[in-house]
């Protein structure tokens, strides 16, 4: 019988024939391909990620509350014309009935 044992991260390392960490890798092109400032706002949501998880957590509670004041469509409307301003911004979808 065969006993899984956890992969250390460090196994790509040690296990590859070619002596190539691939994790380290990936990490350096990874931040070879993204600007300075966009590494450090990667390092500083990373670092903060709790503080990052309130304030998602808040904007999302805000925005459901201000679907109920004004009305189902609200954030739907309101975030297409953010969109349109940003095109990159997310729209805001309609709520799974499935989901809790």
């Amino acid at each position: 019988m065969t006993v899984w044992k956890p992969v250390r991260w460090m196994a790509c390392a040690v296990n590859c024939p070619v002596s190539i960490n691939t994790g380290d890798l990936v990490k350096r092109l990874r931040r070879e391909n993204h600007s300075r400032f966009q590494n450090w706002l990667s390092m500083r949501v990373a670092r903060n990620f709790g503080f990052v998880e309130s304030m998602v957590r808040l904007g999302v509670s805000s925005s459901l509350f201000m679907n109920r004041i004004f009305g189902k469509k609200y954030m739907i409307r309101l975030t297409k014309l953010i969109r349109f301003i940003m095109p990159s911004f997310p729209l805001w979808s309609k709520p799974d009935p499935q989901t809790g």
